[in-house]
């Protein structure tokens, strides 16, 4: 119901954060960058270029702060924001590119950004998405949706009202009748009321967890489909990871070693 308009993503990572995190992710996907080190001779320039030429004022401010961003996106996973200078001074500096990034972006068209897993947002990024809604005057909509799995998540809280309508969306878990549909679209059919409680208890609702649950079942052999239906067996004698990432790392050690390399690549 917005027309046109213009979408991007960015999340923050839960480990091995550098300063400015979820903003380098966020200017990655927008450049199509998946992989920078400082070796290299730059980013893309091809986007970037067009916000420089068609988003007028907007476009020429990021274009005179770029170098601060393009240094950003070459950091490696441990690196640091630049050396040799005032880091108070070049802190402000490259909150001020990342809003004139946005300001660009956003110019001209609706825009949306997405940011993602704020539970884990280091605390340059919210700085800096604090600085950004409070100096981001732009006469087109904008809206900024944060994510978290953390209701109670300062990302959420430290906000004041004066310069943007705030709205909070609780996603309460799924009940008993959307699990058995997710259940369902995974395996095809039903399974028998023993495993579907058995996966809903465990699951407590969450559908990333109930998900990925089902689909390790079906991996390890437990959950089976025979001649008579599926069965489930076997969790009583292996532990069953109880989070989201052991679920993933578990299907992930299953794997041929050559699948495995390509995904750490």
């Amino acid at each position: 119901g917005i027309g046109e308009s213009s979408v991007l993503r960015g999340h923050s990572r839960s480990f091995a954060q550098p300063p400015f995190d979820l903003w380098i992710s966020l200017l990655r996907n927008y450049g199509g960058i998946t992989k920078v080190s400082p070796k290299s001779k730059g980013v893309p320039m091809g986007k970037f270029q067009k916000l420089f030429l068609g988003a007028g004022e907007p476009g020429r401010a990021l274009e005179e702060s770029f170098d601060l961003l393009s240094g950003l996106m070459n950091l490696e996973e441990h690196g640091e924001p630049g050396s040799g200078e005032d880091m108070k001074k070049l802190h402000r500096k490259t909150m001020l590119a990342i809003r004139n990034f946005v300001r660009a972006f956003a110019s001209g068209n609706p825009a949306i950004l997405i940011l993602e897993s704020m539970e884990n947002c280091d605390p340059a990024s919210l700085e800096a998405l604090r600085f950004t809604v409070e100096n981001c005057h732009i006469p087109e909509p904008l809206m900024i949706l944060l994510i978290t799995r953390n209701p109670g998540s300062p990302a959420l809280d430290e906000f004041g009202t004066d310069y943007f309508k705030h709205h909070g969306i609780d996603l309460e878990p799924l009940d008993e009748t959307d699990r058995r549909e997710v259940i369902r679209e995974i395996t095809g059919s039903d399974i028998p009321d023993k495993a579907v409680d058995w996966i809903s208890m465990r699951s407590a609702g969450n559908p990333f967890y109930l998900i990925e649950l089902v689909r390790y079942l079906v991996d390890s052999g437990r959950l089976e489909k025979t001649a008579n239906g599926w069965s489930l067996n076997g969790l009583e004698t292996e532990s069953v990871p109880d989070s989201l990432s052991g679920l993933i790392r578990s299907r992930v050690d299953r794997m041929d070693p050559v699948m495995r390399r390509v995904l750490q690549y």
